[in-house]
């Protein structure tokens, strides 16, 4: 057979400045998120009373695009979206976590009402998905990070009625939980009158077995039990900076002296800035 010269293609093309558009038929199975996203573009719905109730949806509420999303995903998912569509007491990121929920399942009953915001609706969410009792934290007076300590908590199956106090911040409530997983004995360090970094370092003093009566009111900071602490564990004598006259920068200088085997003599005294003693352990550094 002769030739004509033309090169035959087996797939449909078209030219556009003399550059070759290929057009691939290719059945390709897409995710839900891609079809979603694909329908999403003029809000597509292949039942007709699905679409007439969003468009309700819509001009009743007279509803922003990321709130529309919502009502649409639902209606898709066959969701009954009016628990959440009224945008008067929803803004979207609420509306999502309640549609979430009713994708899983949950009982929503349990974070719908709007004084949740967003994200402590989620934690709520994450709890009943993790089957906690969420009820011992679900109060709008517990912020989001509260609740996530106390959820966190539940789903490690300890007490934490020891920390689910309004008056702890989320990151006393971390102390007291890391320390009710090691089961140290938190009453010792649970005082609201603590931050958490005086927390931490009690905690710190329980795992080491380390002696934490003398800290246990305000004589010391945070900072000096963390140099009491270390100078323990680096075995020195901490009895010559063991003194509330010291901060705790004072301290540091101190048991570095000890650790590197410097006279201390010249540091033992308070009215020293600990930049002076700094300056005076680094001579004897360069001298040794």
């Amino acid at each position: 057979m002769e030739s004509t010269g033309k090169k035959e293609f087996d797939f449909p093309f078209f030219f556009i400045d003399k550059k070759v558009i290929i057009l691939y038929n290719v059945n390709i199975k897409k995710s839900k998120k891609e079809v979603r996203k694909m329908k999403l573009r003029s809000y597509i719905f292949e039942d007709p009373t699905k679409e007439e109730l969003f468009n309700a949806i819509v001009e009743k509420y007279n509803l922003n695009k990321n709130e529309k999303k919502e009502i649409y995903y639902g209606l898709i998912e066959g969701l009954d979206v009016s628990i959440y569509a009224n945008s008067n007491k929803y803004n979207w990121k609420q509306m999502k976590s309640l549609r979430l929920g009713l994708e899983n399942g949950l009982n929503i009953n349990l974070y719908s009402n709007p004084e949740y915001n967003w994200s402590q609706m989620k934690e709520i969410m994450l709890g009943l998905i993790s089957k906690v009792d969420v009820s011992i934290y679900s109060y709008v007076k517990f912020d989001v990070k509260q609740m996530k300590q106390i959820r966190i908590g539940l789903e490690r199956n300890i007490d934490v009625s020891i920390y689910t106090k309004e008056e702890f911040d989320y990151l006393q409530m971390e102390q007291i939980r890391l320390g009710l997983e090691k089961g140290l004995n938190v009453n010792i360090y649970s005082n609201p009158n603590f931050n958490f970094d005086k927390m931490f370092e009690i905690r710190k003093c329980l795992e080491k077995g380390i002696e934490i009566n003398s800290f246990l009111d305000d004589t010391f900071d945070s900072g000096q039990i963390k140099e009491i602490r270390l100078g323990i564990e680096h075995k020195i004598d901490i009895s010559v900076y063991y003194k509330s006259e010291y901060n705790h920068l004072q301290m540091k200088e101190i048991r570095l002296a000890l650790e590197e085997g410097l006279n201390i003599e010249e540091l033992l005294n308070s009215k020293l800035q600990w930049y002076e003693m700094r300056f005076i352990r680094e001579e004897q550094k360069q001298e040794k």
